[in-house]
Parts: structure tokens; C-alpha cells; sequence
């Protein structure tokens, strides 16, 4: 659940400038889209906490950031036909206890998944984060949120039509806590 840090556009392995659009799953405290907005000609966000969305929607007086309400597994389907051009995608859509919202699932990563590789048809990066959350939940670590469902190879085999480069970055909580994801764009 940490923030993006805006210097980990330097460890990820393209040129970032040709990449206009800035796509967030999780606004929660709004630390990583306020921090990515100057590299970005649009960005997007989705929070599923009204709470946490209402006060974004009152805080910003930008244009460049559009915010969204409800579960990122969702309203993700519904906004990527406003998207043109090559895209970064940041999924941190997912319940993380305390005072964070929760959708239908604790972690819709393979819907977020599932609509970027069926309707964003351009060339893509995907940020996961929390890597070191797969595979745990209450059943086999005793964690409140619920990865257990999550994993690499599930991850891999959604994307693998697509996929040109992958690789792991550190977060500020673990060594390779980012899995990065590059997708060729749609023929």
C-alpha cells in the first residue's frame, strides 16, 4: 500500500515520455496521483471509499486528474474506452484493513487484469504493487486481507498474449514488492 514514489519512472525500462496517461487503482490518500500528476498529460483515478473520494473531488481544483467512484474490478471497464495513447497503469486497488474501502473482493487485480487486456488496445505498462501480499489471507498467514487467490502465475497467464518484459522493483516496504509489466499493443 505504499505510495508510487515518482522516481521509480527511472528503474522502469522504456522511454516514459511517450506515455501521456496516468491510470491509479486506489486514490486512498491521493499521495501517489498528486505526486505523478506533473509527468502526465491525463490521469485517472478510482477509489471505492466515498469518504476518501469526496474529499479528492473538494481538495483538487486541477483539470488534469479525473476522479472515480466505486470498485476499481468495475468502473476500470468502464473508463478505459475514454483512454487514447500509450498508458501507465498503477493497480493498488485493493482493501488493506484499517480505514481502507473494500469492494465486492479485497483484491480485484485479475478484473483490473482482465479489462485493461481486453479493452485498452495500446501499449501499456502495468505497476502492480504489493507483490509480497500473494498468495496470504486469512486461511494461510492469518491476514485480514484476503491474496490468497492472487498469484504470480495468474497474473502471467492473463497477460502473456501481450506481454514483452517483466521484471520486479523495490516499494519503500519490500526489496521486490512492484511487479512490472510491459504489453505490446493490440494489432
Amino acid at each position: 500500500m505504499p505510495a508510487l514514489e515518482s522516481s521509480i519512472f527511472n528503474a522502469i525500462q522504456c522511454d516514459l515520455t511517450q506515455y501521456s496517461n496516468f491510470v491509479e487503482t486506489g486514490t486512498f490518500l491521493g499521495e501517489t496521483i498528486y505526486s505523478v500528476e506533473p509527468f502526465f498529460n491525463k490521469l485517472y483515478t478510482i477509489e471505492v471509499k466515498e469518504e476518501f473520494y469526496r474529499n479528492h473531488i473538494e481538495k483538487y481544483k486541477g483539470d488534469k486528474i479525473k476522479f472515480y467512484l466505486g470498485d476499481s474490478g468495475k468502473v476500470l471497464g468502464d473508463i478505459i474506452p475514454e483512454i487514447s495513447g500509450k498508458t501507465i497503469f498503477f493497480l493498488d486497488g485493493h482493501y488493506s484493513a484499517g480505514i481502507t474501502g473494500t469492494g465486492e473482493k479485497h483484491v480485484p487485480l485479475y478484473e483490473e487484469l482482465t479489462h485493461i487486456m481486453t479493452l485498452f488496445k495500446e501499449d501499456a505498462v502495468i505497476i502492480i504493487d504489493d507483490l509480497t501480499m500473494f498468495g496470504r489471507g486469512p486461511n494461510t498467514t492469518g491476514t485480514s486481507c484476503d491474496w490468497e487467490d492472487i498469484s504470480i502465475k495468474g497474473v502471467i497467464n492473463l497477460v502473456t498474449p501481450r506481454l514483452t518484459n517483466r521484471y520486479t522493483l523495490p516499494s519503500s516496504q519490500a526489496k521486490n514488492d512492484r511487479l512490472i509489466l510491459h504489453l505490446k499493443a493490440l494489432d
